[in-house]
């Protein structure tokens, strides 16, 4: 069993956000979820939203995004 450092979580969260990166930079469609998200995000603010309404809302777009990622990784491989 590896023993859990720094390093290799720092390794591991570098490796996401650039995956994160290359999906905003080489996928258009992204750019419509991206920009739905923050039209959600400004209008959770003007409606007051409370924190388990927060809650779903970020969950409800890391769902959305990480689906996007998923299919566009499959679409790539086949």
């Amino acid at each position: 069993m590896k023993k859990l450092s720094v390093r290799s979580r720092y390794r591991t969260l570098k490796l996401g956000f650039e995956g994160v990166a290359n999906l905003i930079e080489f996928e258009p469609n992204a750019w419509f979820d991206i920009a739905a998200a923050i039209v959600v995000v400004i209008a959770g603010i003007e409606f007051e939203l409370t924190s388990v309404e927060w809650v779903f809302v970020v969950f409800a777009i890391g769902f959305v995004l990480s689906t996007v990622a998923a299919s566009i990784s499959i679409e790539f491989l086949a």
